[in-house]
């Protein structure tokens, strides 16, 4: 079976982020960033053993560091963190992601707050000058860089 990934964008000139609402504190005061500079990613998922995700993940920041991005920020399990990571990426943990933050009550978001999920800015000047990122194989990652079994340890209201 092949890997699949996919991701969404959102332009920090457009609108509020979608990740804003679970900070206390304007990003613009925070980093001192023009909202230009800014792109939200979202909604990524991936799924296989192919090492897909990574390989996309790795190709967006790329992209948007060459059309002079300075930020990308996302709301990250701990297994897109481990991705992130794995790409030898820096990035500020903003912190946690809580659901009474979020604008629509009404949704249901099913098991996503039972996965960690925290609040990121990942600088990617660097990424357009980088030569050591991630090529996709149809192998997959390297052992190495395999996530070991996730842990999971939850409150008792699930969060």
């Amino acid at each position: 079976m092949p890997g699949y990934a996919c991701l969404g964008l959102s332009w920090g000139d457009s609108a509020r982020l979608f990740s804003e609402h679970y900070l206390d504190e304007s990003l613009t005061s925070l980093y001192g960033l023009s909202r230009a500079e800014l792109i939200e990613l979202g909604q990524f998922s991936s799924f296989g053993p192919k090492g897909a995700g990574r390989y996309l993940m790795a190709s967006v920041f790329r992209t948007l560091a060459q059309h002079h991005y300075r930020y990308v920020l996302m709301t990250a399990t701990e297994r897109v963190r481990y991705i992130v990571q794995s790409l030898q990426i820096a990035y500020d943990d903003l912190g946690r992601a809580c659901v009474s933050r979020v604008r629509d009550r009404h949704v249901d978001w099913g098991t996503y707050y039972d996965n960690a999920p925290r609040v990121i800015m990942v600088r990617i000047d660097d990424m357009a000058r980088r030569n050591d990122l991630p090529m996709w194989s149809p192998l997959g990652d390297p052992p190495s860089a395999r996530m070991p079994p996730r842990q999971v340890e939850c409150t008792a209201n699930g969060h």
